[in-house]
């Protein structure tokens, strides 16, 4: 049996010995060196199950000691991570075709050093061996011709299988056929899967991704999914509609966590209060929901629902003062700085190459009134963007709900918002109502909702 003990060799002494007290605190057995060529004395006697190498030594590079434990011919030979922050993304290919299993960017937390061993040593390589070179959408919500534009790809039995190459026809009855099989998705590569959904963000290439990366992704996106479920109001109101909501949001999310820039405006919601995170995550699936009611379920439009509702309020980061306080408690000077956070975050997403440009509009419009009293610019309804407007009805209701000291029953702070219509979108507060499977207000049972207007009314 392979032995569980890990090895650290750095000539940074203090690190070294930090490394090795986090992992021995963290149930695992560890040992350190600051010399490559004493860790090859200590492997002459002893099985080690990895090595954390640095890679530049003044004995050794970490390459040069990997090699030479290569040389050894071991039974079972320790998995290899190497730790540098000089490593170019050109040089990645050639260090893993090597054979060295996993590379470490410095600085890093130490948390990714235990991830990287449970990884490892744990049985997570399956995690971490997901293809991300793949991206999911609905079979039935695909958009299709008679000359497809992409390479259309099943997942069968984990792997993935070409059912279509670009510019042959994928028509409506063929997918209905691999729907009736049980086949809920189909799969489109990096590139397809940007054009199809019309955001242009520039990705990281799979190629350049370590392992490490994916799974930190990963478990980002997971961390969201938790919170969510953990939501009173997802508890106590999960309605088939929302599941497909809360599917969707992981799917896409992950997706554009690819983009690195997108990825730490996910890590920035992440450090926030817990509360910040709840509300900035339902708001994107109670957004998406409402869309799904309207038979917005294409991923274009989702795309952009997702990303705007849930970035809106990124420049809140900024305002760290603010996120603890109820906004009914604002102060003068809290209201001024609370208002800024429009811009703050337009400005954030738009130093983002490739972002939408809607997205960009509903973080300085989703605040903006349907009468005009709103916002930073009061700008009135025909001069929002309709995602603005979906944006700020499902945000009022939030801060609503999260603000109820008295438990104030949904369908009371919905009630609430239907006589106050003057500033929201009917459509949307109706589609409140549909997606928390409520019975509709009265006052809005026979409005029309936009599969039949085409537009928000």
């Amino acid at each position: 049996m392979l032995a569980k003990k890990i090895a650290i060799v750095d000539d940074e002494s203090e690190l070294a010995e930090t490394m090795n007290e986090f992992l021995n605190s963290n149930g695992f057995e560890a040992v350190f060196f600051t010399n490559p060529n004493k860790l090859l004395e200590f492997m002459k006697g002893e099985e080690l199950a990895m090595i954390f190498s640095d890679m530049k030594m003044p004995e050794k590079t970490g390459i040069d000691l990997f090699q030479s434990i290569c040389s050894l011919n071991l039974v079972n030979r320790p998995r290899f991570v190497l730790m540098s922050g000089h490593i170019d993304n050109s040089e990645y290919k050639s260090i893993y075709d090597l054979g060295v299993d996993e590379i470490v960017s410095k600085p890093f937390d130490l948390n990714d050093i235990t991830t990287v061993a449970n990884l490892f040593l744990e049985n997570g390589i399956s995690e971490a061996s997901a293809d991300v070179n793949f991206f999911a959408i609905s079979i039935m919500d695909f958009i299709n011709s008679s000359n497809n534009s992409f390479d259309v790809y099943l997942k069968i039995d984990s792997k993935y299988i070409c059912v279509a190459q670009k510019g042959q026809p994928l028509t409506k009855v063929r997918i209905e056929q691999l729907f009736k099989k049980g086949l809920e998705r189909i799969y489109l590569k990096q590139e397809d899967f940007l054009k199809y959904s019309e955001i242009q963000l520039k990705l990281t290439e799979p190629a350049s991704l370590t392992k490490l990366d994916v799974i930190k992704r990963k478990k980002l996106i997971s961390h969201f999914i938790d919170v969510i479920a953990r939501s009173s109001l997802i508890c106590n109101n999960k309605t088939p509609i929302i599941e497909k909501a809360i599917s969707n949001f992981e799917n896409l999310t992950f997706a554009f966590s690819m983009n690195q820039n997108i990825y730490e405006c996910l890590e920035k919601i992440k450090k926030a209060d817990d509360l910040f995170v709840e509300r900035s995550t339902l708001q994107a699936v109670i957004a998406s929901a409402i869309a799904h009611a309207w038979g917005w379920t294409n991923t274009k439009i989702q795309a952009k629902i997702i990303m705007s509702a849930l970035f809106c309020d990124i420049g809140m980061r900024e305002l760290p003062h603010l996120q603890t306080k109820r906004r009914f408690d604002f102060e003068l000077k809290d209201i001024q700085d609370y208002e800024s956070h429009t811009e703050r975050s337009a400005k954030i997403l738009q130093a983002i190459p490739g972002i939408p440009a809607e997205i960009v509009a509903v973080a300085r419009q989703h605040h903006e009134s349907d009468n005009g009293k709103g916002f930073p610019f009061r700008l009135k309804k025909d001069q929002l963007h309709p995602i603005s407007r979906l944006v700020h009805v499902v945000s009022d209701f939030l801060d609503l709900i999260m603000a109820d000291v008295k438990n104030i029953e949904i369908d009371k702070n919905l009630e609430l918002m239907v006589d106050q219509r003057i500033i929201y979108a009917e459509q949307v507060i109706k589609g409140l109502y549909l997606v928390l499977g409520k019975e509709v207000h009265p006052k809005l049972s026979g409005l029309l909702m936009p599969d039949k207007t085409m537009i928000i009314t």
